[in-house]
């Protein structure tokens, strides 16, 4: 299980992510449990990963919207795996 917290559509915490499959400052999409978190705004940053809880945490002048797509493939090497080697 996990959880996704905004504070002020600048700020996102998701838990328990699996990869971090893409990202650019327009958009950024992670892999978590059976679905993938699609992540769109402007100016978007990872500001942190951590490996061991999967927590990710996103920064952004703003976000605009967060969408669940059920079943999304994973890639095979992912950013996130790229990122914490």
């Amino acid at each position: 299980m996990h959880s996704v917290v905004m504070e002020n559509r600048r700020r996102l915490a998701v838990s328990c992510c699996e990869e971090v499959v893409s990202l650019n400052e327009n958009e950024i999409v992670l892999s978590c449990e059976d679905s993938s978190i699609v992540i769109k705004g402007a100016g978007l940053s990872v500001e942190e990963v951590s490996r061991q809880s999967g927590d990710v945490i996103v920064t952004a002048d703003i976000i605009d919207s967060i969408v669940y797509q059920k079943g999304h493939k994973k890639s095979r090497e992912g950013i996130f795996r790229r990122i914490v080697k």
